[in-house]
């Protein structure tokens, strides 16, 4: 079988040396050898045939996925050159087992007894549970395992190599630029996160004593290669991409993560020199579902499609998780993977000119754009020998997306996949050609609207009633400024009922008359607004109105264009109820004219002015509603008033 080569998405300016396949076994820190094996041996032993003879394995799995989602005391922690030590001792162990690293899936037809029987000779371990059917083998030979397991296998692969590249950009900016450009600030005004999100970083580890890190919450997590708790930062690469969801903010200290409150679970599935395997990240991300983790980050891509690695992704998304995945950093078309799987949130990078990185894949599977390059994050000193780096790839512009979909699951904890994806869709700024293209997806990642895009839309305010008339009453609300407000609901009944009636209103829509009402009858009126997604607001204030009879001044005709008009009333009217709400002028179409009010010679007189020009041949009307009062006994009219005038041509 062909061996394929698998990148973690950060920029590549020098070609990645190669080295010998790395022929390991992860086995448990607290057992020796093969001793996982030789439990089950045990175990099984007395089982009667229908029984699991992986039911052990299966019951220190499930004690694992319990401690990898626990906090971690200071205290538990191990000296990090020591355990760098011991670390490098396991792997060099691991590197002298003998064979082949194979993925095999038995098929449903196999029993478990059989599959034991299959794989017991060979060192190997559950890739998930039992259940799942999916093992990681060390084989010496190939075509005699494939003899033996004739008829019960559903496929088998090469646990592919995947390698690291990485080299730190050394164009520094001023700032730390990506948060602006996807707008966080406003996000952060919606929700700064919880620590009851939990995002799963399918990485290198992370450097838990990192300044700006130490205080955060990380939980154990786990080491891939020892079978054991994240102790440390393999390689760098996880303590960058952590920093970026989430770094302390307003700690004083170094960078601002996306996510204020979150807790991080580092899956560490990276040698010391850069490799990964296949079985690895499958048994991560499984373990990530079991463990409830909301979302996974892959800052990890490369060619070639894996049934076992598009199955645990499948596990994963059926379980709720929301995973996210560098696009590449391949500059071509070609499809990357895990990003180019089926339900996968595929994450192009930007700069920050806002164009597309020249490094970043493109293809009909990219789902959106994030900044990617020179991105200014946490770095591990005992990697990089500085605390804060600016970095490059596609590696960090998918955390931002990460750290985004964890501040929507603080919104909206029973947020669905689907959910997510099509906020993404409808709040992304487009970049590129218009509407979806291949370099940005549906555009820029906007972490505002896309809060907005979940979260309900706030109650209309200022309900108010603009005129009450014959059967009718009119009524304004001051607009609502949701970038994807669908309309309103106006709802009215007779005061004195107990149901609603209602009419639908559009977006763009601020005044509604409603007729066919009874005059002399009190009405109750209140409105809500919903947005593209379906969620409805609380409703805005109760306003009661009366329709009446509508008193209406002979029209006039040939206006000239600058008209001004003297209102006259029968008492001094009350200035502070005189306004653009109760004395106003509409054009033909219902628009309202822009006027000037004040108070005439005579106090009893109000003069209301254009401020531009009439439309020449327009018939205009002039509202003066109840809501002008006196100014000795605060009495309304006794009738709403309008009156019609054509302007000449």
């Amino acid at each position: 079988m062909k061996s394929v080569t698998r990148l973690i998405w950060a920029f590549v300016l020098s070609v990645a040396l190669s080295s010998n396949p790395l022929n390991g076994f992860a086995e448990s820190m607290d057992l020796d050898g093969n001793e996982l094996v030789k439990k089950a041996d045990e175990v099984t032993y007395e089982q009667s045939p229908d029984e699991n003879p992986f039911d052990e394995l299966d019951r220190i799995r499930k004690d694992r996925i319990d401690t990898a989602g626990e906090r971690v005391r200071k205290s538990d922690s191990q000296s990090g050159r020591f355990f760098r030590e011991e670390r490098r001792r396991s792997e060099e162990e691991l590197l002298l087992a003998s064979g082949t690293r194979h993925i095999v899936k038995f098929n449903e037809a196999a029993s478990m007894r059989q599959i034991f029987e299959a794989v017991s000779p060979y060192e190997y371990k559950i890739i998930g549970d039992s259940g799942n059917r999916t093992f990681m083998i060390m084989l010496s030979d190939v075509d005699e395992f494939e003899q033996r397991v004739q008829g019960l296998v559903d496929f088998m692969e090469e646990d592919r190599e995947v390698k690291l590249q990485e080299v730190p950009s050394d164009t520094y900016y001023d700032n730390q630029w990506a948060l602006p450009a996807i707008d966080i600030q406003g996000a952060w005004d919606i929700t700064k996160g919880s620590s009851t999100v939990m995002v799963a970083v399918i990485d290198s580890g992370v450097n838990r004593s990192h300044p700006d890190l130490a205080g955060a919450d990380i939980r154990s997590g786990w080491d891939y290669i020892i079978d054991g708790p994240c102790q440390y930062d393999s390689i760098g690469h996880g303590t960058k991409v952590t920093g970026i969801i989430g770094a302390q903010t307003d700690n004083g200290e170094g960078i601002a993560g996306v996510n204020w409150e979150v807790a991080i679970v580092p899956l560490n599935v990276v040698y010391s020199n850069g490799s990964i395997y296949t079985s690895d990240i499958c048994d991560a991300l499984r373990k990530a579902a079991d463990m409830g983790c909301d979302v996974i980050n892959l800052s990890l891509s490369g060619p070639g499609f894996s049934s076992a690695e598009n199955e645990a992704i499948q596990y994963a998304i059926s379980k709720g998780c929301i995973v996210v995945a560098s696009a590449g950093n391949g500059a071509s078309a070609d499809y990357m993977y895990p990003a180019s799987y089926s339900g996968v949130i595929s994450v192009a990078s930007v700069d920050s000119g806002l164009s597309y990185s020249d490094f970043s894949q493109y293809n009909d599977m990219v789902d959106l754009a994030a900044p990617g390059e020179g991105i200014y994050t946490t770095a591990d000193a005992q990697n990089d020998g500085v605390e804060y780096i600016y970095d490059s790839g596609t590696s960090f512009s998918a955390p931002h997306v990460a750290g985004v979909a964890a501040l929507a699951v603080a919104c909206k904890p029973s947020i669905s996949v689907s959910e997510f994806t099509a906020s993404l869709e409808a709040s992304s700024t487009d970049l590129g050609s218009a509407g979806f293209d291949n370099h940005y997806g549906y555009g820029l990642l906007n972490a505002e609207k896309t809060l907005v895009y979940l979260t309900d839309p706030a109650a209309p305010s200022n309900l108010r009633l603009d005129s009450a008339g014959d059967k009718s009453v009119t009524l304004r609300w001051d607009a609502n400024q949701e970038f994807d407000l669908e309309g309103y609901r106006l709802e009215y009944k007779l005061t004195s009922a107990s149901a609603w009636s209602y009419v639908s209103v559009g977006k763009n829509e601020t005044m509604h008359m409603l007729s066919g009402l009874t005059n002399g009858k009190t009405y109750s009126f209140r409105l809500k607004a919903n947005d593209e997604a379906g969620n409805w607001s609380e409703y805005s204030q109760t306003v009661e109105a009366m329709p009446v009879v509508t008193a209406e001044i002979p029209a006039k005709t040939n206006v000239a264009l600058t008209k001004t008009w003297t209102v006259e009333f029968s008492r001094q009217p009350d200035m502070d109820t005189v306004n653009p709400d109760t004395l106003y002028i509409k054009d033909s179409s219902g628009e309202l004219v822009e006027c000037t009010l004040e108070q005439g010679d005579k106090p009893n007189t109000i003069i209301i002015s254009p401020v531009g020009s009439y439309n020449p041949n327009e018939t205009y009307t002039i509202f003066i509603t109840q809501g002008v009062k006196s100014q000795d006994e605060g009495k309304k009219l006794g009738k709403p008033t309008l009156m019609r005038f054509t302007t000449a041509d």
